[in-house]
Protein backbone atom coordinates (compact mmCIF):
# COMPACT_ATOMS: atom_id res chain seq x y z
CA UNK A 1 0.00 0.00 0.00
CA UNK A 2 1.80 3.36 -1.32
CA UNK A 3 2.65 6.03 0.87
CA UNK A 4 2.64 9.59 1.36
CA UNK A 5 6.52 9.63 0.45
CA UNK A 6 6.02 7.70 -2.17
CA UNK A 7 2.71 9.89 -3.71
CA UNK A 8 4.73 12.93 -3.10
CA UNK A 9 7.34 11.74 -5.06
CA UNK A 10 5.14 10.18 -8.24
CA UNK A 11 3.62 14.21 -7.84
CA UNK A 12 7.64 15.77 -7.81
CA UNK A 13 8.44 13.50 -10.36
CA UNK A 14 6.27 14.45 -13.37
CA UNK A 15 5.09 17.70 -12.33
CA UNK A 16 3.83 20.08 -13.69
CA UNK A 17 2.61 16.92 -15.83
CA UNK A 18 0.27 14.50 -14.39
CA UNK A 19 1.73 11.96 -12.86
CA UNK A 20 0.33 8.27 -13.15
CA UNK A 21 -2.53 7.08 -11.23
CA UNK A 22 -1.83 5.61 -7.60
CA UNK A 23 -5.40 5.07 -6.67
CA UNK A 24 -8.37 3.77 -8.25
CA UNK A 25 -12.07 4.26 -6.39
CA UNK A 26 -14.79 2.23 -7.86
CA UNK A 27 -18.62 2.32 -6.85
CA UNK A 28 -19.77 -0.77 -8.79
CA UNK A 29 -23.04 -0.11 -7.68
CA UNK A 30 -25.41 2.48 -5.59
CA UNK A 31 -28.41 -0.21 -4.56
CA UNK A 32 -28.51 -1.21 -1.08
CA UNK A 33 -30.07 -3.88 1.32
CA UNK A 34 -30.09 -1.50 4.31
CA UNK A 35 -31.84 1.72 5.21
CA UNK A 36 -29.23 3.76 7.43
CA UNK A 37 -30.47 6.89 8.92
CA UNK A 38 -26.96 8.66 8.68
CA UNK A 39 -26.43 7.31 4.77
CA UNK A 40 -25.77 10.35 2.03
CA UNK A 41 -26.45 8.50 -1.09
CA UNK A 42 -30.14 9.88 -1.79
CA UNK A 43 -28.82 13.28 -1.24
CA UNK A 44 -25.39 13.57 -2.47
CA UNK A 45 -25.48 10.35 -4.99
CA UNK A 46 -28.25 10.22 -7.74
CA UNK A 47 -29.43 7.19 -8.76
CA UNK A 48 -27.41 5.99 -11.92
CA UNK A 49 -28.75 6.08 -15.43
CA UNK A 50 -27.47 3.00 -16.00
CA UNK A 51 -24.42 0.71 -13.91
CA UNK A 52 -21.30 0.03 -15.71
CA UNK A 53 -21.41 -3.61 -17.08
CA UNK A 54 -18.65 -6.24 -15.81
CA UNK A 55 -16.27 -6.16 -19.04
CA UNK A 56 -16.22 -2.48 -18.50
CA UNK A 57 -14.98 -2.43 -14.89
CA UNK A 58 -12.63 -4.89 -15.64
CA UNK A 59 -11.15 -3.25 -18.40
CA UNK A 60 -10.81 0.09 -16.18
CA UNK A 61 -9.49 -2.15 -13.54
CA UNK A 62 -6.63 -3.80 -15.93
CA UNK A 63 -6.08 -0.05 -17.37
CA UNK A 64 -5.37 1.28 -14.38
CA UNK A 65 -2.90 -1.02 -13.42
CA UNK A 66 -1.28 -0.66 -16.84
CA UNK A 67 -0.60 2.94 -16.22
CA UNK A 68 0.59 2.40 -12.65
CA UNK A 69 -1.76 2.11 -10.19
CA UNK A 70 -0.88 0.36 -6.95
CA UNK A 71 -3.96 0.24 -5.23
CA UNK A 72 -7.81 -0.32 -5.55
CA UNK A 73 -10.69 0.71 -2.69
CA UNK A 74 -14.02 -1.21 -3.83
CA UNK A 75 -17.30 0.43 -1.85
CA UNK A 76 -20.30 1.63 -2.90
CA UNK A 77 -23.11 4.25 -2.58
CA UNK A 78 -24.73 1.07 -1.75
CA UNK A 79 -23.65 -2.24 -0.81
CA UNK A 80 -21.30 -3.32 -3.68
CA UNK A 81 -21.92 -7.32 -2.80
CA UNK A 82 -25.20 -6.66 -4.49
CA UNK A 83 -23.55 -6.06 -7.59
CA UNK A 84 -23.43 -9.78 -8.55
CA UNK A 85 -19.94 -9.94 -10.52
CA UNK A 86 -18.32 -8.17 -7.44
CA UNK A 87 -16.07 -11.00 -6.78
CA UNK A 88 -14.90 -11.09 -10.65
CA UNK A 89 -13.63 -7.74 -10.62
CA UNK A 90 -12.09 -8.47 -7.43
CA UNK A 91 -10.59 -11.19 -8.73
CA UNK A 92 -9.05 -9.24 -11.86
CA UNK A 93 -7.58 -6.72 -9.42
CA UNK A 94 -5.85 -8.99 -7.68
CA UNK A 95 -4.83 -10.62 -10.69
CA UNK A 96 -3.51 -6.99 -11.97
CA UNK A 97 -1.10 -6.62 -9.19
CA UNK A 98 -3.12 -4.49 -7.45
CA UNK A 99 -3.58 -3.87 -3.93
CA UNK A 100 -6.97 -4.17 -2.88
CA UNK A 101 -9.26 -2.79 0.07
CA UNK A 102 -13.09 -3.80 0.46
CA UNK A 103 -15.99 -1.45 2.44
CA UNK A 104 -18.94 -3.10 2.73
CA UNK A 105 -21.92 -3.46 5.62
CA UNK A 106 -21.34 -7.20 6.25
CA UNK A 107 -24.79 -8.56 5.68
CA UNK A 108 -23.46 -10.82 2.74
CA UNK A 109 -19.92 -12.19 3.47
CA UNK A 110 -21.31 -16.11 3.83
CA UNK A 111 -19.32 -18.70 3.19
CA UNK A 112 -18.62 -19.31 -0.18
CA UNK A 113 -17.96 -15.44 -0.73
CA UNK A 114 -15.09 -15.84 2.01
CA UNK A 115 -13.65 -18.39 0.25
CA UNK A 116 -13.28 -16.98 -2.54
CA UNK A 117 -11.66 -13.27 -1.14
CA UNK A 118 -9.53 -16.01 1.11
CA UNK A 119 -8.50 -17.86 -2.51
CA UNK A 120 -8.20 -14.09 -4.34
CA UNK A 121 -5.73 -13.29 -1.58
CA UNK A 122 -7.77 -9.73 -1.25
CA UNK A 123 -5.94 -7.92 1.60
CA UNK A 124 -8.22 -5.87 3.45
CA UNK A 125 -11.96 -5.36 4.06
CA UNK A 126 -13.84 -2.68 5.83
CA UNK A 127 -16.91 -3.44 7.46
CA UNK A 128 -19.46 -0.65 8.88
CA UNK A 129 -20.15 -0.97 12.28
CA UNK A 130 -21.99 1.36 14.27
CA UNK A 131 -22.98 0.42 17.35
CA UNK A 132 -21.42 -2.09 20.42
CA UNK A 133 -25.03 -3.19 20.80
CA UNK A 134 -27.16 -5.18 18.20
CA UNK A 135 -29.85 -2.29 19.44
CA UNK A 136 -27.42 0.60 18.66
CA UNK A 137 -26.56 -0.64 15.59
CA UNK A 138 -29.43 -2.53 14.40
CA UNK A 139 -31.45 0.46 14.81
CA UNK A 140 -28.85 2.84 12.89
CA UNK A 141 -28.72 0.52 9.93
CA UNK A 142 -32.18 0.24 9.50
CA UNK A 143 -32.63 -3.42 9.55
CA UNK A 144 -32.70 -5.92 12.23
CA UNK A 145 -29.81 -9.12 12.86
CA UNK A 146 -27.35 -7.45 11.02
CA UNK A 147 -25.52 -7.23 14.24
CA UNK A 148 -25.79 -10.61 14.72
CA UNK A 149 -24.59 -11.05 10.97
CA UNK A 150 -21.69 -9.10 11.31
CA UNK A 151 -20.50 -10.12 14.39
CA UNK A 152 -20.89 -14.29 13.14
CA UNK A 153 -18.89 -13.36 9.70
CA UNK A 154 -15.89 -11.95 11.22
CA UNK A 155 -15.69 -14.81 13.71
CA UNK A 156 -15.98 -17.09 10.80
CA UNK A 157 -13.45 -15.31 8.31
CA UNK A 158 -11.17 -15.00 11.68
CA UNK A 159 -11.44 -18.89 12.13
CA UNK A 160 -10.58 -19.59 8.80
CA UNK A 161 -7.74 -17.18 8.15
CA UNK A 162 -6.12 -19.73 11.37
CA UNK A 163 -6.85 -22.63 9.33
CA UNK A 164 -5.24 -21.45 6.38
CA UNK A 165 -2.35 -19.98 8.59
CA UNK A 166 -3.38 -16.48 6.45
CA UNK A 167 -3.18 -13.25 8.17
CA UNK A 168 -5.34 -12.04 5.10
CA UNK A 169 -7.74 -10.07 4.29
CA UNK A 170 -7.27 -7.92 7.30
CA UNK A 171 -10.61 -6.49 8.98
CA UNK A 172 -11.00 -3.76 9.55
CA UNK A 173 -14.32 -1.52 11.53
CA UNK A 174 -15.77 1.83 9.80
CA UNK A 175 -18.02 3.52 12.44
CA UNK A 176 -19.97 6.81 11.76
CA UNK A 177 -20.00 9.02 14.85
CA UNK A 178 -23.36 10.18 15.53
CA UNK A 179 -25.28 10.91 18.79
CA UNK A 180 -27.09 7.68 19.00
CA UNK A 181 -23.48 5.77 19.18
CA UNK A 182 -20.79 7.92 20.48
CA UNK A 183 -21.13 6.97 23.90
CA UNK A 184 -20.21 3.42 22.84
CA UNK A 185 -16.46 4.29 21.37
CA UNK A 186 -14.77 2.83 24.38
CA UNK A 187 -16.86 -0.61 24.11
CA UNK A 188 -16.57 -1.39 20.44
CA UNK A 189 -12.66 -1.18 20.82
CA UNK A 190 -13.38 -3.88 23.91
CA UNK A 191 -15.26 -5.43 20.90
CA UNK A 192 -12.75 -5.02 18.56
CA UNK A 193 -10.14 -6.55 20.89
CA UNK A 194 -12.31 -9.48 21.72
CA UNK A 195 -13.02 -10.01 17.84
CA UNK A 196 -8.86 -10.00 17.17
CA UNK A 197 -9.39 -6.63 15.12
CA UNK A 198 -6.38 -4.26 14.85
CA UNK A 199 -7.90 -1.02 13.87
CA UNK A 200 -11.34 0.60 13.54
CA UNK A 201 -11.52 4.24 11.24
CA UNK A 202 -14.02 6.43 12.96
CA UNK A 203 -15.74 9.14 11.03
CA UNK A 204 -17.64 12.45 11.21
CA UNK A 205 -21.40 12.83 10.17
CA UNK A 206 -22.01 15.14 7.08
CA UNK A 207 -25.79 15.87 7.18
CA UNK A 208 -27.72 16.77 4.57
CA UNK A 209 -31.15 15.94 5.30
CA UNK A 210 -33.40 16.55 8.13
CA UNK A 211 -33.08 12.62 8.99
CA UNK A 212 -29.36 13.03 8.99
CA UNK A 213 -29.25 16.59 11.00
CA UNK A 214 -30.90 14.73 14.14
CA UNK A 215 -27.95 12.36 14.42
CA UNK A 216 -25.54 15.54 14.35
CA UNK A 217 -23.56 16.24 18.15
CA UNK A 218 -24.81 18.83 19.90
CA UNK A 219 -22.27 21.45 21.18
CA UNK A 220 -22.39 19.96 24.62
CA UNK A 221 -21.96 16.19 22.76
CA UNK A 222 -19.52 17.22 20.66
CA UNK A 223 -17.51 18.45 24.36
CA UNK A 224 -18.34 15.29 25.53
CA UNK A 225 -16.85 13.53 22.85
CA UNK A 226 -13.44 14.88 23.44
CA UNK A 227 -13.30 13.24 26.17
CA UNK A 228 -14.64 9.59 25.11
CA UNK A 229 -11.75 10.11 22.37
CA UNK A 230 -8.65 10.34 24.41
CA UNK A 231 -10.09 7.64 26.74
CA UNK A 232 -10.47 5.60 24.00
CA UNK A 233 -7.22 6.31 22.54
CA UNK A 234 -5.89 5.30 25.74
CA UNK A 235 -7.97 2.13 25.79
CA UNK A 236 -6.98 1.37 22.11
CA UNK A 237 -3.13 2.06 23.01
CA UNK A 238 -3.77 -0.84 25.80
CA UNK A 239 -5.23 -2.97 23.09
CA UNK A 240 -2.60 -2.03 20.31
CA UNK A 241 -5.76 -1.49 18.06
CA UNK A 242 -5.06 1.43 15.54
CA UNK A 243 -7.66 3.75 15.63
CA UNK A 244 -8.30 7.52 14.10
CA UNK A 245 -9.84 8.66 17.13
CA UNK A 246 -7.14 11.90 17.33
CA UNK A 247 -8.36 13.13 14.49
CA UNK A 248 -11.50 14.05 16.37
CA UNK A 249 -9.75 15.43 19.11
CA UNK A 250 -10.40 19.44 18.72
CA UNK A 251 -12.11 19.04 15.25
CA UNK A 252 -15.33 18.91 13.63
CA UNK A 253 -16.15 17.40 10.20
CA UNK A 254 -17.85 20.01 7.75
CA UNK A 255 -16.36 22.86 10.14
CA UNK A 256 -12.98 23.52 8.68
CA UNK A 257 -11.52 23.99 5.29
CA UNK A 258 -8.87 21.93 3.86
CA UNK A 259 -5.75 23.58 5.36
CA UNK A 260 -3.27 25.39 2.85
CA UNK A 261 0.39 25.09 3.60
CA UNK A 262 3.13 27.85 3.79
CA UNK A 263 4.36 27.19 0.61
CA UNK A 264 3.07 29.04 -3.06
CA UNK A 265 1.76 26.40 -5.62
CA UNK A 266 2.21 22.88 -5.33
CA UNK A 267 3.96 22.75 -1.93
CA UNK A 268 1.11 24.50 -0.58
CA UNK A 269 -1.90 22.91 -2.21
CA UNK A 270 -4.41 21.55 0.36
CA UNK A 271 -5.07 18.37 -1.20
CA UNK A 272 -3.56 16.50 -3.82
CA UNK A 273 -6.66 13.93 -4.46
CA UNK A 274 -6.52 15.25 -8.23
CA UNK A 275 -2.77 13.98 -9.00
CA UNK A 276 -3.18 10.76 -7.52
CA UNK A 277 -7.09 9.40 -6.60
CA UNK A 278 -9.78 8.52 -8.78
CA UNK A 279 -13.28 7.75 -7.86
CA UNK A 280 -15.96 6.33 -10.50
CA UNK A 281 -19.60 6.09 -9.56
CA UNK A 282 -21.69 3.35 -11.06
CA UNK A 283 -22.33 5.65 -13.93
CA UNK A 284 -19.27 5.99 -14.94
CA UNK A 285 -18.93 9.85 -13.45
CA UNK A 286 -15.71 10.58 -12.42
CA UNK A 287 -13.99 12.88 -8.99
CA UNK A 288 -11.09 13.11 -7.83
CA UNK A 289 -12.21 11.56 -4.28
CA UNK A 290 -15.77 10.35 -2.12
CA UNK A 291 -17.39 14.11 -1.48
CA UNK A 292 -17.00 15.36 -4.98
CA UNK A 293 -18.46 11.89 -6.05
CA UNK A 294 -19.65 12.02 -9.48
CA UNK A 295 -19.44 15.37 -10.25
CA UNK A 296 -17.21 14.84 -13.12
CA UNK A 297 -17.39 13.72 -17.14
CA UNK A 298 -18.13 10.00 -17.70
CA UNK A 299 -15.85 7.71 -18.71
CA UNK A 300 -18.64 5.80 -20.81
CA UNK A 301 -16.25 5.86 -24.35
CA UNK A 302 -13.31 7.15 -23.04
CA UNK A 303 -10.60 5.15 -22.19
CA UNK A 304 -9.16 5.92 -18.48
CA UNK A 305 -5.86 7.13 -19.37
CA UNK A 306 -7.26 9.57 -21.38
CA UNK A 307 -9.73 11.24 -18.85
CA UNK A 308 -7.07 10.85 -16.23
CA UNK A 309 -4.75 12.87 -18.08
CA UNK A 310 -7.11 15.22 -20.41
CA UNK A 311 -10.47 15.52 -18.56
CA UNK A 312 -11.27 19.43 -18.38
CA UNK A 313 -12.85 18.53 -14.50
CA UNK A 314 -9.69 17.02 -13.00
CA UNK A 315 -7.46 19.94 -14.95
CA UNK A 316 -9.40 22.63 -13.19
CA UNK A 317 -9.18 20.75 -9.98
CA UNK A 318 -5.77 20.83 -10.25
CA UNK A 319 -5.33 24.51 -11.07
CA UNK A 320 -7.66 25.13 -8.24
CA UNK A 321 -5.31 23.52 -5.92
CA UNK A 322 -2.19 24.42 -7.24
CA UNK A 323 -3.63 28.34 -6.63
CA UNK A 324 -4.93 27.00 -3.32
CA UNK A 325 -8.61 27.70 -4.22
CA UNK A 326 -10.63 24.57 -3.33
CA UNK A 327 -14.38 24.12 -3.86
CA UNK A 328 -16.81 24.74 -1.39
CA UNK A 329 -17.61 21.33 -0.60
CA UNK A 330 -14.03 20.04 0.20
CA UNK A 331 -15.44 21.41 3.49
CA UNK A 332 -17.37 18.43 3.59
CA UNK A 333 -13.65 16.28 3.38
CA UNK A 334 -13.29 13.91 6.61
CA UNK A 335 -10.46 14.83 8.75
CA UNK A 336 -8.92 10.81 8.05
CA UNK A 337 -8.42 11.89 4.53
CA UNK A 338 -7.21 15.31 5.02
CA UNK A 339 -4.39 13.97 7.64
CA UNK A 340 -3.19 11.97 4.60
CA UNK A 341 -2.78 14.70 2.01
CA UNK A 342 -1.19 16.94 5.02
CA UNK A 343 1.47 14.01 5.22
CA UNK A 344 2.02 14.19 1.50
CA UNK A 345 1.99 17.65 1.72
CA UNK A 346 5.07 17.38 4.12
CA UNK A 347 7.20 14.93 2.33
CA UNK A 348 6.55 17.07 -1.06
CA UNK A 349 8.22 19.72 1.18
CA UNK A 350 10.87 17.77 2.64
CA UNK A 351 11.82 16.18 -0.73
CA UNK A 352 11.83 19.73 -2.87
CA UNK A 353 14.29 20.76 0.14
CA UNK A 354 16.46 18.05 -0.42
CA UNK A 355 16.78 18.35 -4.00
CA UNK A 356 17.66 22.12 -3.62
CA UNK A 357 20.29 21.52 -1.17
CA UNK A 358 21.47 19.12 -3.48
CA UNK A 359 21.61 21.15 -6.40
CA UNK A 360 23.53 23.81 -4.60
Amino acid sequence: MPDPKFIAQRILDHHPQVPPLVTLEIYPTLRCNLDCQFCDTTDRHRPPQNELPPEQWKQIIRDAAEMGAKQIFVLGGGEPFIYPELLDLLETAKQSGLWGMLTTNGTFLNQQRRQRLLDMGWDEIHISLDGATAQTHDRLRGKHGTFAKIIGAICAFRAEKARRGLDYPAIVLHWVITNQNFREIPAVIRLARSLGIQRIDFDGLIAYTPEQRSLELSPHQHLELQEIARDGLLLANRYQIQTTLAHHIGHQRGQVAPPIGQQSGLGGAPCYKPWHHLTIQADGRISPCCVLAGEGESIHNQRLSVLWNKSPYLQNLRHNMFHHTPTKRCRECSPNILVQEHQIQGEILNLSRKSSEADK
